[in-house]
């Protein structure tokens, strides 16, 4: 099987990212407490502007998820589906200040009814169903996250 990037080639890339990770940090608000609902946001220069880290999270989870064990009769055996069953997916985009990003509900009746108010995608996969997610539908999303971004601001 052919290796797409030696360890060194992806040891630099890992540093390049972590590089500019850590360039951001401090235009980033710190977060503190028990319960880290303090927020601390870092002292900005002329020309600095405040910076949140968005993350993107993905989840699948089946009908037949969930646990391997149950209440019933000692002398019989459990009956269980075979397959893990239908699929939700989700794909979200979260974010340290917000927690999920969506409008609040006064944004939500400034904006109206035709903009998005929340970045949360839900499919049900299958090939009888919404189809698997792709990068076409991930693209469609962060269309949809940019312009909550936009009225969030």
């Amino acid at each position: 099987m052919p290796v797409l990037f030696g360890f060194a080639h992806l040891f630099n890339m890992f540093n390049k990212l972590l590089f500019s990770i850590f360039r951001y940090e401090g235009l980033m608000p710190l977060f503190e407490g028990e319960d880290m609902d303090i927020r601390i946001d870092p002292d900005l220069s002329m020309g600095e502007s405040l910076h949140v880290l968005v993350t993107h999270d993905e989840s699948l989870f089946h009908a037949n998820d969930g646990r391997k064990s149950g209440w019933g009769p000692e002398s019989e055996q459990p009956i269980r589906k075979k397959g893990q069953g239908r699929a939700i997916h989700v794909s979200e985009f979260l974010c340290e200040t917000l927690g999920r990003l969506k409008l609040s509900d006064e944004q939500r009746a400034s904006v109206g009814n035709d903009f998005p108010t929340e970045a949360r995608v839900i499919i049900h996969p299958g090939k009888n169903h919404d189809g698997f997610w792709n990068v076409e539908q991930l693209v469609k999303q962060v269309r949809y996250e940019r312009n909550l971004l936009c009225k969030l601001q």
